[in-house]
C-alpha cells in the first residue's frame, strides 16, 4: 500500500454561535450522547486543540479509539474509515439509529458500509484501495454526502475561486466549497488553502464530524480569504530555503554532476528525480543555509517511481523548511509559475515563466510543459505556483529547442511514493551497451574511463582503466573500486541476470535468456577491468542447429518460411535495414558465427554464398531488395 507523503494540519478556528437549523430529511437532535467519555485516551490531553472534538465524537458514537486507551490523533484516516463515518452520520441523522452492520463470512469489515454508501448515494462508485490513506479532497467529497444537501446551509460568504488551491474545475470543488460555506471547513492559513492532496489526521476528522453533527460548532464568520498572488520576491523568501543542491559522486570517486531537490516535511523527507538519485554512488546535499550532508548515512533513498522519474529520499536531521503541495491537476495553460533549483551548479536559482501545456504526454508519461528556463542541475528542483505551492518537479528539457521548452513531473505523482518502503538496495540508470537491452554499460554505471573496445560477431570486449579510482569524501580509492564492481554485479542481478560462474569479489559470468556479461580485472599487469558483453545465439525453429540470420541482423522475415523445390526459404527486405556495405559487413560476421558452429563455406558467386554442415545445405542470395535464405536438409 502506498502511503501519502504529506500531512498538513488544517487550522480550525473555534467559534460558538446560536443557530437555528434548516431541517432536511432527518434531524440534528438524533445526535445524542451514547457513550460516556472519561478521558480514557492517554494520547489526548485537555490542552490539545482537538480534545473537545474527540470527546464529543466519542460520545456521539461517531469515532472510537484504536484501543481502549489510545485514540492515535496523528494517524491518517483511510478511505474505508471515511466511508464508515459518513454512513454513521447519514444513518443517525435520517433514522436516529446506527446502521445495521453485518459482515459476511470472509468479508472485509468495511463491506457493509460500502454497500450502504453505494445504495444511499454517499459514494458514486467503488474505490480500488479502501485501506489507503484518504486525501482531503476525497474526505470532502464523501462527507459532503453524509447529510442531505440543505443540511449544509450557507453560513459564510466565500466567492467562487476564493480558495487558492481549489480550482472551480476540479472534480471535488463543489464539495469543498459546500463545506467551507457551511462552516465545516476553514482552511489552514490566512489564504484559506485547503491542500486537497494531503492526508487527514484522526484529530482533524474528529473536529470535522462534530461540526457536521452539531451546527453550533460550525464557523459562522465570513472568512476573509486573501486571494492575492505572491510576488517573485515573496516566492523566493517563502520557498527557496526548502530547495537544496545535490552533488553526485560516481562509483570511481569523481564528482559526476549536480542536481536539485526539495524538502516536503520538516523531518527530512525530500523529493528529487530518479535520474539524479540513480546517477552515482553518493549523494551530497547542501542546503541554502550552508549545511552539508555528506556522510553515507546522511542520505537514504526511501522509494522511487522510475516511470515518472521521481525519488523519495530522507536527509538525516529535523527542523528543515519544506514546501507545501499544490494540486498539479488544477494547473492551467498560461498561469505564472516559478522554478527554484541549481542549474549548472548555481544553487538557489529562481526563474519564472508560464505553464505552456498542463498535460503534455510524452512516451505515455504526463508532464507539465513550462516555459520556465532550466538547465543541467535543475533536475529535481521545485516548480512553484503563484501561491507558493509546489506543483511539479523540474526534470527535463528539449535539446536544441531553446531554454523555454521544458518539463516538470506533476507533484500529484509524489502521492504514490511510500515513506515506509525498505526495498531500495541499489539504483542505476538504464544505460546499456549499444545493441543490448539488458547488459548495463559499466563505464556509464561507474564513471570509470574506457581505454579500448573491440567488436566481435556476438558482442564487444571493453577494457577500463583500473587506476581511475580516487579518494573522495570519507572513502579511499580502494573502497570505490570494491563498491563499483560489487554494485555493478548487484545491479546485473537486480536487472534479471543470474550468476553462472563466480570469480573474486563476485566477478564472473552473468546470464539472462538472451544476453550475458563476463567481468574480470587485472591489478598486476595491465591494470584493467574487462567487461565482455555478448548475445546468446537464437536459432531457426525449423533448424535448431542453424543460427537465425533475421535475429542476428535485426531483420523481420518478409516472406517465409515456405517450401520450394524441397527446400525451406526465408526472405528479408535488407534495404529496409542496411545499405549494401553495411549488409556485407553484417554477413561477414554472421558467416564467422556459422563457421564457429561447424558450418563450412563451400563457395559462391554474384551475391550467392553456400555453406554446408549439420546435414544442412544453406544458400544465401543477395538481390536488389531482398536477401534470401534457402535451406535443404539431407
Amino acid at each position: 500500500m502506498k502511503k501519502k507523503i504529506i500531512s498538513i494540519t488544517l487550522v480550525f478556528v473555534l467559534c460558538f454561535c446560536l443557530y437555528t437549523p434548516v431541517f432536511a430529511t432527518g434531524t440534528y437532535s438524533n445526535f445524542t450522547a451514547k457513550n460516556n467519555y472519561s478521558s480514557q485516551f492517554t494520547d489526548v490531553e485537555s490542552a490539545h486543540w482537538f480534545a473537545k472534538y474527540v470527546e464529543k465524537a466519542f460520545e456521539y458514537g461517531l469515532l472510537q479509539g484504536v484501543t481502549e486507551t489510545r485514540f492515535a490523533p496523528n494517524d491518517n484516516i483511510t478511505i474505508a474509515q471515511t466511508i464508515a463515518l459518513a454512513v454513521r452520520l447519514h444513518s443517525v441523522f435520517t433514522t436516529g439509529a446506527e446502521p445495521d452492520v453485518i459482515v459476511a463470512p470472509g468479508g472485509n469489515w468495511y463491506d457493509p458500509y460500502v454497500s450502504y454508501a453505494l445504495s444511499n448515494d454517499l459514494i458514486s462508485s467503488s474505490y480500488k484501495k479502501y485501506n489507503s490513506a484518504a486525501l482531503r479532497s476525497e474526505v470532502a467529497v464523501i462527507l459532503s454526502k453524509a447529510l442531505p444537501y440543505d443540511a449544509f446551509d450557507q453560513r459564510r460568504v466565500i466567492n467562487d475561486g476564493a480558495i487558492p488551491d481549489v480550482a472551480m474545475s476540479a472534480s471535488y470543488s463543489a464539495s469543498v466549497y459546500l463545506l467551507y460555506r457551511a462552516g465545516v471547513l476553514s482552511g489552514n492559513d490566512s489564504s484559506g488553502t485547503f491542500n486537497p492532496n494531503s492526508t487527514v489526521r484522526r484529530s482533524e476528522i474528529a473536529a470535522i464530524c462534530v461540526r457536521i453533527a452539531d451546527p453550533s460548532e460550525r464557523f459562522s464568520d465570513n472568512l476573509e480569504i486573501n486571494t492575492g498572488k505572491l510576488t517573485a520576491q515573496q516566492i523566493s523568501e517563502k520557498c527557496a530555503p526548502a530547495v537544496f543542491t545535490i552533488n553526485i559522486y560516481s562509483y570511481n570517486g569523481r564528482l559526476r554532476g549536480t542536481g536539485s531537490g526539495f524538502f516536503i516535511s520538516s523531518d527530512g523527507y525530500a523529493i528529487t528525480n530518479y535520474h539524479v538519485a540513480a546517477a552515482g554512488l553518493v549523494l551530497v546535499v547542501t542546503t541554502l543555509d550552508g549545511k552539508v550532508f555528506d556522510r553515507i548515512d546522511d542520505i537514504i533513498i526511501i522509494d522511487t517511481d522510475k516511470k515518472n522519474d521521481l525519488a523519495l529520499i530522507k536527509v538525516n536531521g529535523t527542523g528543515f523548511p519544506y514546501l507545501e503541495p499544490g494540486d498539479s491537476s488544477a494547473a492551467k495553460q498560461g498561469q505564472q509559475v516559478y522554478a527554484i533549483g541549481s542549474p549548472i551548479g548555481l544553487e538557489s536559482t529562481l526563474s519564472q515563466g508560464i505553464v505552456s501545456n498542463s498535460k503534455r504526454v510524452i512516451n505515455g508519461v504526463e508532464f507539465v510543459q513550462i516555459s520556465v528556463p532550466i538547465a543541467h542541475g535543475s533536475s529535481g528542483g521545485a516548480l512553484i505556483d503563484e501561491f507558493g505551492k509546489v506543483i511539479g518537479v523540474t526534470t527535463a528539457g528539449f535539446m536544441n529547442a531553446g531554454a523555454d521548452l521544458n518539463l516538470a513531473v506533476p507533484i500529484n505523482r509524489v502521492q504514490n511514493l511510500d515513506r515506509g518502503s525498505t526495498n531500495i538496495d541499489v539504483l542505476w540508470n538504464d544505460n546499456y551497451y549499444p545493441g543490448f537491452s539488458q547488459a548495463l554499460d559499466f563505464g556509464a554505471f561507474s564513471g570509470v574511463r574506457l581505454m579500448s573496445w573491440e567488436r566481435y560477431p556476438l558482442g564487444c570486449i571493453f577494457e577500463y582503466d583500473a587506476t581511475d579510482f580516487h579518494d573522495a569524501l570519507f572513502w579511499e580509492d580502494s573502497d570505490f573500486f570494491a563498491r563499483s564492481l560489487g554494485h555493478y554485479c548487484l545491479a546485473l542481478v537486480c536487472g534479471g541476470f543470474v550468476q553462472t560462474r563466480s570469480d573474486d569479489f563476485g566477478m564472473g559470468r552473468y546470464e539472462t535468456d538472451s544476453e550475458w556479461i563476463e567481468i574480470s580485472y587485472d591489478l598486476r599487469g595491465a591494470w584493467v577491468i574487462t567487461v565482455i558483453a555478448g548475445h546468446k545465439l537464437q536459432f531457426y525453429n525449423e533448424f535448431p542447429m542453424l543460427p537465425d540470420l533475421g535475429w542476428y541482423a535485426g531483420m523481420e522475415v518478409y516472406e517465409g518460411p515456405y517450401e520450394i523445390n524441397r527446400s525451406i526459404a526465408y526472405n528479408y527486405r535488407w534495404r529496409d535495414y542496411y545499405n549494401y556495405s553495411e549488409l556485407i559487413y553484417m554477413l561477414s560476421d554472421y558467416f564467422d558465427i556459422l563457421e564457429s558452429r561447424g558450418f563450412t563455406f563451400i563457395g559462391g558467386h554474384d551475391g550467392t554464398f553456400i555453406f554446408d554442415g549439420h546435414r544442412l545445405s544453406v544458400v544465401f542470395g543477395i538481390y536488389d531488395r531482398t536477401l534470401n535464405v534457402d535451406i535443404v536438409a539431407y
